[in-house]
């Protein structure tokens, strides 16, 4: 076990970060800046139990780059054991014990002012809109992330009041997923409901800096590309009955899945 672990670690950065081909990734250019965030957050509103990731927030002249760390590493480690020669069935039973993380990455394009955002259920979907314009209402508030002064910004947004604290030590109008726009960098955002805590734990200057890739393929093809209120129709469908959700959308057929709807609590609510 310790042997196929130092294999698959040496192969994360190509595995992960390199393209197989030019036509699956959009090129973000490079990032010298890389945020580290805990997210906390409840998946099932019913009852208090959290659960945590690790977020990366990946930011250059170009663009940003947001993901589990956790989704990420996962995913190496599955790409390099399929690169192997590994089976479907086998990586998936080496694999059953890595930490996993949210299914989401996005990405912002500052050029084009366009966000891209993929989520994985049983197919890969992706779709682009507009950076979200946020309209935040700063108050005098103050404290201390990270030793660095910030403010305090409220914000409706998709179905919740948002809570950000920001700081113009670092100039940068970037937040963790679809949030920014605001003149320094959020290292703090919470719902008023508290089902969504993310959190600053680490800021590092990448150098060399490193390069940026939306991924828009996986083995077994290309995302599939929807409107971000039809991702949000399918999401809600595969959470309440996956077996229907197969049924409908997917050439795959189980009878090993629960049709109980599964605890769904969406960052967005709209």
């Amino acid at each position: 076990m310790k042997r196929l672990y130092f294999f698959l670690i040496l192969n994360i950065v190509c595995c992960s970060i390199t393209p197989r081909s030019s036509s699956a990734q959009i090129a973000l250019g490079t990032a010298t800046l890389r945020c580290k965030y805990e997210m906390s957050y409840k998946e099932d509103i019913t009852g208090n139990n959290y659960k945590n990731d690790l977020i990366y927030l990946d930011i250059g002249r170009e663009s940003s780059h947001c993901y589990s760390f956790y989704t990420r590493y996962r995913d190496s480690i599955q790409n390099a054991l399929l690169d192997q020669g590994w089976g479907g069935m086998e990586v998936g039973a080496q694999t059953s014990d890595i930490r996993r993380g949210v299914r989401y990455f996005m990405a912002k394009q500052y050029k084009t002012q366009t966000l891209f955002a993929s989520d994985i259920l049983i197919s890969s979907y992706m779709y682009t809109e507009p950076i979200p314009s946020i309209d935040w209402q700063i108050t005098q508030d103050t404290a201390t992330i990270r030793s660095y002064p910030c403010r305090k910004a409220t914000a409706q947004f998709r179905g919740r009041t948002w809570i950000a604290w920001f700081t113009t030590e670092i100039p940068l109008s970037e937040g963790p997923w679809q949030f920014g726009g605001l003149s320094g960098l959020i290292l703090h955002l919470e719902d008023t409901q508290q089902h969504y805590i993310i959190s600053c734990i680490g800021i590092e200057q990448l150098a060399p800096p490193i390069t940026m890739q939306f991924q828009t393929m996986r083995r077994d093809g290309p995302y599939k590309k929807v409107l971000r209120e039809q991702l949000s129709r399918l999401q809600r469908e595969f959470y309440a009955d996956v077996n229907e959700f197969l049924r409908n959308y997917s050439a795959i057929i189980s009878t090993s899945l629960s049709s109980r709807p599964r605890p769904y609590n969406p960052i967005e609510l709209e």
